[in-house]
């Protein structure tokens, strides 16, 4: 059977310089859980590909169709120097889930890579700031920075509640808390404070839901 959660997956980076992308199958060569596929061999990558990893910023990304690609089901992953960049924010838009820095090590790698072949949102820190994740250096606790970047995506706090499986009143505390934090009082305010800092926004067509969801949790 071929399935990408009990084979390594196959890997790809979408860049123009031929030194990042050896560098970049260097980097995973020894982790069992990835393996990274040549896609400059003439071959298409769709039918080849789990995860594939694009710099937005790149020469390449204009041949990229990331919606083609998402619907063939394979998942995108903004590869950036630039977390909070408006090309990072288009990528996710357009149907990448998620950005990953540049300065990652195997393992950081390796994880977001397995969270986006698991179909999850990938929200990678920039490792020149303070935290070891998002918002880190702003002083939110790893449970804070996760419950944001859910909240970036449009979930409800019962939503939330019951991704995290806790109760909702630890996750309006939670909220409460990390408002204080960031200096917000309105969740549209804390969903534009999470994109501006790396998290990726909400992939909703229904602009209207997320609206009505910011009112009824605010």
């Amino acid at each position: 059977m071929d399935d990408p959660r009990i084979r390594p997956v196959r890997t790809a980076i979408a860049h123009d310089d031929p030194i990042v992308t050896a560098g970049f199958a260097a980097l995973l060569a020894h982790e069992d859980h990835v393996k990274v596929i040549d896609v400059h061999d003439g071959a298409s990558p769709l039918g080849r590909v789990d995860v594939l990893l694009l710099d937005p910023a790149q020469e390449a990304a204009t041949a990229v169709d990331i919606s083609a690609l998402t619907h063939r089901g394979v998942k995108v992953l903004a590869f950036t120097w630039d977390l909070s960049s408006a090309a990072t924010r288009s990528a996710v838009l357009a149907g990448a889930c998620g950005a990953v820095w540049k300065g990652s090590n195997a393992q950081q790698l390796t994880a977001a890579i397995s969270q986006a072949a698991a179909g999850q949102r990938v929200y990678a820190c920039d490792g020149r700031s303070g935290g070891a994740w998002p918002g880190g250096r702003e002083g939110l606790s790893r449970v804070e920075s996760e419950v944001l970047g859910l909240i970036a995506q449009g979930l409800s706090n019962h939503e939330v509640a019951r991704r995290r499986q806790v109760s909702i009143n630890t996750i309006k505390s939670t909220v409460r808390a990390l408002y204080r934090k960031i200096d917000v009082t309105r969740r549209s305010q804390a969903v534009a404070w999470a994109i501006e800092h790396g998290f990726p926004p909400a992939l909703r067509d229904d602009a209207t839901l997320l609206r009505e969801r910011w009112l009824r949790n605010s």
